[in-house]
């Protein structure tokens, strides 16, 4: 019994992670063995704590889109857009809410964006929102 006491408080201080086996043995024991394998779920963000203030809901291909939200004060928020893949336009860079909590983006859609209903995702650490726009042919080829 000592030797499985000292053995689960090794495997304590030393991190057990997801997915490692541990194996306890009662002193003296040796055919019959205790498995257990340590299990955590990821945390999941919260989805919608995050409040919309404003956005561009449709935009003309070639054109700016701007979105705004109110989160927590201070804090770092990242911005991913959505189309065919992950967009790299300037100005989807991460930022930091102001002393009221808002924060705000603006981009331009690609002129060869085909039009649809694509995808904005807006988090930090603890918190979530997901937004949908809709993107129109470009006013060039209309």
């Amino acid at each position: 019994m000592r030797t499985a006491l000292i053995l689960l408080i090794l495997c304590l201080l030393t991190s057990c992670r997801s997915g490692d086996l541990m194996t306890i043995y009662s002193e003296g024991e040796t055919t019959a063995a205790a498995t257990t394998e340590a299990v955590t779920e990821p945390p999941e963000l919260p989805v919608g704590s995050l409040q919309l203030v404003s956005m561009t809901e449709t935009v003309s291909a070639g054109k700016k889109a701007t979105v705004t939200v109110k989160g927590l004060t201070n804090t770092e928020y990242s911005i991913t857009v959505t189309y065919s893949k992950v967009s790299e336009a300037s100005g989807l860079e991460p930022k930091c809410t102001d002393g009221q909590g808002i924060v705000s983006w603006e981009w331009r859609v690609g002129n060869q964006t085909k039009p649809g209903k694509y995808t904005i995702e807006i988090q930090s650490r603890t918190e979530k929102i997901t937004l949908y726009f809709n993107v129109t042919e470009s006013e060039a080829e209309k």
